[in-house]
Protein backbone atom coordinates (compact mmCIF):
# COMPACT_ATOMS: atom_id res chain seq x y z
CA UNK A 1 0.00 0.00 0.00
CA UNK A 2 1.63 3.24 -1.05
CA UNK A 3 0.72 6.65 0.69
CA UNK A 4 2.58 8.59 -1.48
CA UNK A 5 -0.10 11.02 -2.91
CA UNK A 6 -1.82 9.86 -5.65
CA UNK A 7 -0.97 6.11 -5.45
CA UNK A 8 -3.62 6.51 -1.96
CA UNK A 9 -5.77 8.94 -3.09
CA UNK A 10 -7.06 8.23 -6.82
CA UNK A 11 -10.75 9.72 -6.92
CA UNK A 12 -13.36 7.57 -8.60
CA UNK A 13 -12.96 3.82 -9.25
CA UNK A 14 -9.25 4.10 -9.00
CA UNK A 15 -9.65 5.15 -5.02
CA UNK A 16 -8.16 2.36 -3.03
CA UNK A 17 -8.36 3.04 0.91
CA UNK A 18 -6.99 0.40 4.03
CA UNK A 19 -10.44 -1.02 4.14
CA UNK A 20 -10.39 -1.80 0.56
CA UNK A 21 -7.44 -4.17 1.19
CA UNK A 22 -8.57 -7.88 1.55
CA UNK A 23 -6.49 -10.18 4.27
CA UNK A 24 -7.70 -13.31 2.73
CA UNK A 25 -5.30 -12.39 -0.24
CA UNK A 26 -2.78 -11.82 1.94
CA UNK A 27 -0.03 -12.80 4.16
CA UNK A 28 2.19 -10.06 4.03
CA UNK A 29 1.28 -5.75 3.40
CA UNK A 30 4.01 -3.57 3.38
CA UNK A 31 2.93 -0.33 3.80
CA UNK A 32 5.09 2.51 2.05
CA UNK A 33 6.77 4.52 2.52
CA UNK A 34 8.40 6.36 5.53
CA UNK A 35 11.68 8.43 4.88
CA UNK A 36 15.21 8.86 6.01
CA UNK A 37 15.30 12.41 7.33
CA UNK A 38 18.80 12.83 6.64
CA UNK A 39 19.97 15.27 9.25
CA UNK A 40 19.10 13.14 12.28
CA UNK A 41 19.61 9.54 10.57
CA UNK A 42 16.47 8.38 11.80
CA UNK A 43 12.75 7.07 10.18
CA UNK A 44 10.23 9.02 9.65
CA UNK A 45 7.00 9.64 8.28
CA UNK A 46 6.72 10.55 4.38
CA UNK A 47 2.75 11.94 4.77
CA UNK A 48 1.77 13.03 8.20
CA UNK A 49 -1.73 13.48 7.17
CA UNK A 50 -2.59 9.90 5.65
CA UNK A 51 0.13 7.97 7.96
CA UNK A 52 -1.28 9.83 11.28
CA UNK A 53 -3.86 12.71 10.86
CA UNK A 54 -6.23 9.98 8.61
CA UNK A 55 -4.99 7.57 10.83
CA UNK A 56 -3.11 5.02 7.82
CA UNK A 57 -1.31 3.01 9.87
CA UNK A 58 -3.30 2.33 12.54
CA UNK A 59 -5.61 1.31 10.02
CA UNK A 60 -3.35 -0.97 8.12
CA UNK A 61 -1.92 -2.80 10.86
CA UNK A 62 -5.65 -3.52 12.44
CA UNK A 63 -5.04 -6.78 9.38
CA UNK A 64 -2.99 -8.00 11.86
CA UNK A 65 -5.64 -9.20 13.66
CA UNK A 66 -6.97 -11.40 10.68
CA UNK A 67 -3.01 -12.83 10.20
CA UNK A 68 -1.44 -10.78 8.24
CA UNK A 69 2.00 -9.38 8.72
CA UNK A 70 2.51 -5.64 8.30
CA UNK A 71 5.78 -4.23 7.42
CA UNK A 72 7.02 -0.57 7.34
CA UNK A 73 9.00 0.20 3.94
CA UNK A 74 11.66 2.82 3.98
CA UNK A 75 12.80 4.68 1.27
CA UNK A 76 11.57 4.11 -2.41
CA UNK A 77 12.45 6.03 -5.75
CA UNK A 78 12.15 9.84 -4.62
CA UNK A 79 13.68 8.92 -1.10
CA UNK A 80 16.71 7.90 -2.51
CA UNK A 81 17.77 10.39 -4.33
CA UNK A 82 21.36 12.03 -2.85
CA UNK A 83 23.95 10.95 -0.62
CA UNK A 84 21.18 10.08 2.58
CA UNK A 85 21.32 6.20 2.78
CA UNK A 86 24.77 6.45 2.28
CA UNK A 87 26.13 8.86 4.81
CA UNK A 88 23.70 6.52 6.99
CA UNK A 89 25.29 3.22 6.16
CA UNK A 90 29.23 4.00 6.09
CA UNK A 91 28.85 5.24 9.44
CA UNK A 92 28.39 3.13 12.74
CA UNK A 93 27.04 5.82 14.60
CA UNK A 94 24.78 6.69 12.30
CA UNK A 95 23.80 3.17 11.78
CA UNK A 96 23.55 2.76 15.45
CA UNK A 97 21.26 5.58 15.77
CA UNK A 98 18.94 4.69 13.23
CA UNK A 99 18.37 0.75 14.65
CA UNK A 100 17.58 2.06 18.36
CA UNK A 101 15.02 4.53 16.74
CA UNK A 102 13.57 2.51 14.21
CA UNK A 103 13.18 -0.49 16.38
CA UNK A 104 11.19 1.94 18.88
CA UNK A 105 9.20 3.57 15.59
CA UNK A 106 8.41 0.02 14.30
CA UNK A 107 7.05 -1.58 18.14
CA UNK A 108 5.05 1.69 18.72
CA UNK A 109 3.55 1.86 15.68
CA UNK A 110 2.60 -1.71 15.62
CA UNK A 111 4.20 -2.91 12.94
CA UNK A 112 5.82 -6.78 12.42
CA UNK A 113 8.92 -5.33 10.50
CA UNK A 114 11.04 -3.35 7.91
CA UNK A 115 11.58 -3.36 4.29
CA UNK A 116 14.44 -1.68 3.22
CA UNK A 117 14.13 0.35 -0.29
CA UNK A 118 17.32 2.06 -0.80
CA UNK A 119 17.40 2.30 -4.82
CA UNK A 120 20.29 1.55 -4.76
CA UNK A 121 23.69 1.38 -2.71
CA UNK A 122 26.42 2.45 -4.76
CA UNK A 123 23.89 2.97 -8.02
CA UNK A 124 22.16 5.91 -6.39
CA UNK A 125 18.86 6.24 -8.66
CA UNK A 126 20.49 3.96 -10.97
CA UNK A 127 23.86 5.93 -11.39
CA UNK A 128 26.09 3.69 -10.56
CA UNK A 129 29.20 6.74 -10.97
CA UNK A 130 27.36 8.86 -7.82
CA UNK A 131 27.73 6.55 -5.11
CA UNK A 132 31.23 5.27 -3.15
CA UNK A 133 32.58 1.58 -3.54
CA UNK A 134 32.09 0.95 0.24
CA UNK A 135 28.22 1.06 -0.03
CA UNK A 136 28.23 -2.24 -0.99
CA UNK A 137 29.39 -3.56 2.66
CA UNK A 138 28.36 -0.98 4.03
CA UNK A 139 24.86 -1.45 3.05
CA UNK A 140 25.57 -4.99 3.93
CA UNK A 141 26.52 -3.97 7.62
CA UNK A 142 23.28 -2.39 8.15
CA UNK A 143 21.56 -5.41 7.22
CA UNK A 144 23.71 -7.24 9.74
CA UNK A 145 22.86 -5.15 12.42
CA UNK A 146 18.88 -4.62 12.63
CA UNK A 147 18.84 -8.26 11.81
CA UNK A 148 20.51 -8.54 15.33
CA UNK A 149 18.05 -5.95 16.72
CA UNK A 150 15.47 -7.10 15.43
CA UNK A 151 15.37 -11.04 16.55
CA UNK A 152 14.92 -10.96 20.30
CA UNK A 153 11.51 -8.98 18.93
CA UNK A 154 10.40 -11.21 16.52
CA UNK A 155 10.36 -8.25 13.35
CA UNK A 156 10.85 -9.26 9.80
CA UNK A 157 13.59 -7.81 7.74
CA UNK A 158 13.00 -7.53 3.91
CA UNK A 159 14.86 -5.56 0.82
CA UNK A 160 12.81 -4.27 -2.40
CA UNK A 161 16.24 -4.69 -4.40
CA UNK A 162 17.08 -4.05 -8.39
CA UNK A 163 16.76 -6.25 -11.21
CA UNK A 164 20.25 -4.95 -13.03
CA UNK A 165 22.83 -7.09 -12.92
CA UNK A 166 25.38 -4.38 -12.81
CA UNK A 167 23.71 -3.17 -9.90
CA UNK A 168 23.51 -6.38 -8.05
CA UNK A 169 27.79 -6.75 -8.76
CA UNK A 170 27.71 -3.16 -7.76
CA UNK A 171 25.76 -2.41 -4.26
CA UNK A 172 24.44 -5.99 -3.00
CA UNK A 173 26.58 -8.43 -1.08
CA UNK A 174 24.34 -11.01 -1.96
CA UNK A 175 25.21 -13.90 0.30
CA UNK A 176 24.87 -11.90 3.37
CA UNK A 177 21.52 -10.58 2.30
CA UNK A 178 20.49 -14.10 1.57
CA UNK A 179 21.45 -15.29 5.17
CA UNK A 180 20.03 -12.73 7.18
CA UNK A 181 16.93 -11.55 5.03
CA UNK A 182 13.60 -12.93 5.48
CA UNK A 183 12.93 -12.20 2.19
CA UNK A 184 14.14 -10.12 -1.30
CA UNK A 185 11.53 -8.79 -3.29
CA UNK A 186 13.42 -8.04 -6.79
CA UNK A 187 11.59 -5.23 -8.51
CA UNK A 188 11.26 -7.24 -11.71
CA UNK A 189 9.69 -4.08 -13.73
CA UNK A 190 11.01 -0.35 -15.26
CA UNK A 191 13.62 -2.78 -17.40
CA UNK A 192 12.50 -0.10 -20.09
CA UNK A 193 10.35 3.03 -20.23
CA UNK A 194 10.75 6.92 -21.80
CA UNK A 195 14.28 7.52 -21.18
CA UNK A 196 15.19 4.47 -23.72
CA UNK A 197 16.25 5.70 -27.33
CA UNK A 198 13.74 2.47 -28.80
CA UNK A 199 10.61 0.96 -26.83
CA UNK A 200 10.56 -2.57 -24.71
CA UNK A 201 8.74 -4.18 -22.53
CA UNK A 202 8.29 -2.64 -19.10
CA UNK A 203 8.61 -5.87 -17.69
CA UNK A 204 9.34 -8.69 -20.19
CA UNK A 205 9.46 -12.22 -18.88
CA UNK A 206 11.96 -13.21 -21.41
CA UNK A 207 15.01 -11.53 -23.69
CA UNK A 208 13.44 -10.03 -27.05
CA UNK A 209 15.82 -11.60 -30.24
CA UNK A 210 16.26 -7.76 -30.67
CA UNK A 211 17.32 -6.48 -27.08
CA UNK A 212 20.15 -4.26 -26.87
CA UNK A 213 20.67 -6.36 -23.26
CA UNK A 214 19.93 -9.57 -22.97
CA UNK A 215 20.02 -9.23 -19.12
CA UNK A 216 17.20 -6.90 -19.09
CA UNK A 217 14.69 -9.59 -18.34
CA UNK A 218 12.68 -11.13 -15.49
CA UNK A 219 14.45 -14.29 -16.20
CA UNK A 220 17.75 -13.29 -16.00
CA UNK A 221 17.29 -11.02 -13.33
CA UNK A 222 16.07 -13.95 -11.13
CA UNK A 223 18.05 -16.84 -11.99
CA UNK A 224 21.08 -14.57 -11.68
CA UNK A 225 20.09 -13.44 -8.03
CA UNK A 226 19.60 -17.08 -7.09
CA UNK A 227 23.17 -17.72 -8.57
CA UNK A 228 24.65 -15.78 -6.54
Amino acid sequence: LLNEGDYSLRQGTGKYLPADIDPDLCTHVIYGFAVLDGDQMIIKPHDTWADFDNKFYEKVTALKKRGVKVSLAIGGWNDSAGGKYSKLVNSAQNRQRFTEHVLNFLLEHNFDGLDLDWEYPKCWQVNCNMGPESDKEAFAAWVRELHAAFQPHGLLLSAAVSPSKTVIDAGYDVPVMSELLDWIAVMAYDYHGQWDKRTGHVAPMYAHPEDDDVTFNTNFTIHYWASQ
